[in-house]
Parts: C-alpha cells; structure tokens; sequence
C-alpha cells in the first residue's frame, strides 16, 4: 500500500506541470488516493500472512484498482478543466466539432470521427451524445444497435438517409426503411 501511494505522490509531484489554480485540485486528487488507499488498507493489510486467502487478495486488488480508477478519472476531468479548449463555450464547440465533420458526411469514416471525438474527455463525450446535428446522417452500413442509436439521438431532426446497395449491408432493406419511416413520423 505505501509503494502504490508513494508512486502517486511521487508522479504528482514529478509527472507533469499544471497551472497554480489546477494545483489544489490535483492535491484534492492525490489526497483522495490517499484516503481511499487507507480505508482499503484497514480491510486488507491488517492481517497476518497466513490469513490470506487468494480470494481475499484478489477482491482487495479489485477494490484498489477500482477505486485509483475512478480517481484517475476525476483527476484527469480536473486538468482538463484548466486547458483553454475546455474554457470554449459548448456551442463553439459544437460548430468546431461540425467544421471537422464535414468531409466525412456521407462516408464511412463518419462515424469513426464521432468516436474519436466522443472519446477525447467526458465534456466531449457529452457534447456528441447530446448534439443532434451529429446524428443526422444515417446508413445501412451502420449496426443495428448503432443505427437505432443514431435514431434516438437525432431526435426527430430530418436525416440524410444513406442506404448502401451492398449483399452485405448490416441491415435488410425492408428492416431499413420501416425503423427510417417511423423515425419521420
């Protein structure tokens, strides 16, 4: 358990630089490791080694990952926070995001951008999810949960629709334009 906090605490002190306003938030993170590192030690340190079982190992290794997991993350969305992209308003953003989407409209990589964008932070993640001009442009090539998805998302906005004459289209033709014609109404 101190080699693990005394990692963290070593990165945070060495890993990276950040602003002085970011700095009592990476603090408030480091110090949460560290308290979740203590109430997990009480369970799982304070025994003799014979006690152990692998079981017990295991599930004491699965809550400390568990727990620096979701620390990292909260970590990572307060050092974000401070990045000047972050400070741009959602609809800016949201406009920067449509610009970048444009020459993929109507291809195959279209979607492949939506991910990559979506996987940038929790903001953008976000952003995507809830903008549905991004969801407007719907294929037979897609999966049938993804175009379901694409579906919902869009919100009842018009949609360009894209049916791919392919044998092997994700979707049947009849299936296609049953779910498009009940989305138009």
């Amino acid at each position: 358990m101190r080699g693990i906090i005394g990692i963290v605490v070593g990165y945070h002190q060495t890993g990276f630089r950040i602003s002085a306003a970011g700095e009592e938030k990476v603090d408030l993170a480091v110090q949460l490791l560290i308290e979740a590192a203590q109430e997990t030690s009480s369970t799982c340190i304070d025994r003799d080694v014979g006690e152990w079982q692998k079981e017990d190992l295991d599930a004491c290794l699965q809550r400390l990952t568990t727990k620096l997991h979701g620390i990292m993350i909260q970590h990572n969305r307060l050092r974000n926070h401070n990045l000047p992209l972050y400070q741009l308003p959602l609809e800016i953003l949201a406009q920067v995001l449509s610009l970048a989407l444009q020459d993929a409209l109507h291809t195959p990589i279209y979607m492949k951008r939506l991910q990559v964008f979506a996987s940038v932070s929790h903001r953008w993640l976000r952003l995507v999810k809830e903008t549905p001009s991004f969801w407007m442009v719907i294929s037979s090539d897609l999966t049938l949960p993804l175009f379901r998805q694409v579906l919902s998302r869009s919100m009842g906005r018009s949609l360009d629709v894209v049916y791919s004459k392919k044998p092997d289209s994700n979707i049947p033709k009849d299936m296609f334009t049953t779910l498009v014609v009940e989305h138009a109404h």
